[in-house]
């Protein structure tokens, strides 16, 4: 399943658009230096929160009590953190006695990914050939069908629900206990297990389980019956109306659209047979009676599944009003109907798991001590120390690990300023390869060599911003950082010329 488009862009319009694009390379450029000097002191000071946090942080052996010397002082600690706390999803008749109950839910949907190969024409020229291709998968969203390229591509979602997680509200770690915020932090997730899970009344006969999930698929005139049968009573036979009328209801409108569908694929076959019609129009109206053919197939098989929904809907109407008090004994799981197939999913299908974490978790700490509990330290860098990690760890793993982690968030930003101010130049240089792609070759020269002039220009100005900064925050190191700029430049730009060979002597 494919579908291709293909478009020319003029030169004029390519050279405005470049044009046009130098304010925002410009904007780009601009934003560049203050977050790489940003980058550069936030790293000095958090190292120095670290390094400062380090030096006066007491041991503390037994958390089973509070000692009221250490009040007010950075410590490290390591010990279980408990609750009795029942997290509860009561949508799904979830319930768990830990510290995290966290909900996460898939979609079977259709997703577009698109390929674009773009060829360079004489005189400036472009032409795009974009392929759209169509496949069906999980995701952790809902993915919106209605800008796709080709019809029969639509998303529907059979259950609305969303993501979702409960936190613990009282955590024990010995004779303390954690804040909400150190609660979030905790970790060392593990799936929920749906061993013994029974699907609840609501979901009967459109949910089952399987491995770790549950599947939700579409209302079907077997789930409604299900319903009724375990006690919905007047409720059931109401919900069961309202759904037959909507049934009812998107039938007659679903036949509309395919009678304007219809009239559509006659247009079209009118241009196909003008003989005034050039053959791109013939073409375009070929294809466009095609996707209208295609749709109109779709819109019939939902007309038959929507008939077939009212009827069971409908079926289900008398069943519930005769049901009086719900049934005391549950059907098993495995011998429910299901309208979702967990090995052959369909479009719209719905799939949820749960991660916990259990009641008892080992958790090592680097915070204040503040009465019963803790709050971050406020060092001198105008930066805070609050460390936690899972398991046992020494104060000094604890460091090491904040550590790691900040020089991998600086080289991150380093990157990001970087590549900010490499496509800032490339857009500022882009219209100097427009210009000259009305030769297809000199533009893609031109092209090159501006990209590496960008990523050079970027390179030596980052290093010059970085250096700055260092200087600003340390000096000796921003001086080492400025001075190899200044030799890369040197090297760069350097122009020596090599002394001609001498004349050979004539004996």
């Amino acid at each position: 399943m494919a579908y291709t488009e293909t478009t020319t862009q003029s030169w004029g319009s390519r050279l405005g658009d470049s044009i046009k694009g130098i304010i925002v390379g410009f904007i780009l450029f601009i934003v560049s230096f203050p977050l790489l000097f940003w980058n550069e002191g936030n790293s000095v000071k958090v190292a120095k929160a670290l390094e400062e946090g380090r030096g006066i942080t007491v041991e503390v052996q037994d958390i089973s009590k509070i000692d009221p010397a250490n009040e007010g002082k950075l410590v490290h600690m390591c010990g279980d953190a408990t609750t009795q706390d029942v997290l509860k999803d009561a949508e799904f008749g979830i319930s768990h006695n830990g510290m995290l109950l966290r909900r996460k839910v898939q979609y079977y949907q259709w997703v577009e990914k698109s390929h674009k190969e773009t060829k360079k024409n004489m005189g400036g020229s472009e032409t795009t050939v974009t392929t759209y291709t169509y496949s069906e998968g999980w995701r952790n969203e809902p993915v919106n069908s209605s800008a796709f390229k080709e019809p029969g591509h639509d998303n529907t979602v059979s259950y609305a629900v969303n993501d979702r997680e409960e936190y613990a509200a009282n955590v024990q770690y010995g004779a303390f206990k954690f804040t909400q915020s150190m609660i979030e932090r905790l970790g060392n997730e593990k799936t929920y297990s749906l061993e013994d899970y029974k699907i609840p009344a609501a979901l009967r006969g459109r949910a089952c389980v399987a491995d770790k999930f549950v599947y939700v698929g579409r209302k079907t005139a077997q789930s409604f019956q299900q319903q009724a049968a375990l006690g919905f009573g007047q409720q059931g036979a109401l919900a069961a109306r309202a759904v037959a009328q909507d049934a009812a209801t998107n039938v007659e409108r679903t036949k509309l659209e395919i009678e304007q569908l219809r009239l559509q694929v006659k247009q079209q076959e009118l241009v196909q047979q003008d003989p005034a019609a050039t053959a791109e129009q013939k073409q375009a109206a070929k294809l466009a009676a095609a996707r209208a053919e295609i749709e109109v197939q779709q819109k019939e098989l939902l007309i038959k599944q929507a008939e077939l929904d009212a009827k069971g809907a409908d079926a289900a109407q008398p069943v519930a009003q005769q049901s009086a008090t719900p049934q005391v004994q549950e059907p098993a799981p495995q011998e429910e109907p299901c309208s979702v197939s967990p090995t052959d999913p369909q479009i719209g299908d719905v799939r949820i798991t749960w991660e916990v974490i259990s009641p008892k978790e080992a958790v090592s700490i680097v915070y204040v001590q503040t009465g019963d509990t803790f709050t971050p330290y406020h060092a001198k860098s105008d930066r805070s120390v609050a460390l936690l990690g899972m398991g046992i760890q020494s104060a000094e793993q604890l460091y090491e690990h904040a550590e790691d982690m900040n020089t991998i968030t600086t080289w991150v930003l380093r990157f990001v300023g970087w590549f900010l101010m490499f496509g800032g130049l490339g857009m500022i240089f882009k219209p100097l390869s427009v210009l000259g792609d009305v030769v297809p070759f000199i533009g893609s020269l031109i092209g090159g060599a501006s990209s590496v002039v960008a990523a050079l220009m970027a390179l030596i100005l980052s290093l010059i911003t970085i250096a700055i900064a260092w200087i600003w925050y340390r000096p000796l190191l921003g001086i080492a950082l400025l001075a190899a700029a200044v030799f890369f430049v040197y090297l760069l730009f350097k122009r020596r010329k090599k002394p001609a060979p001498a004349d050979a002597e004539t004996v």
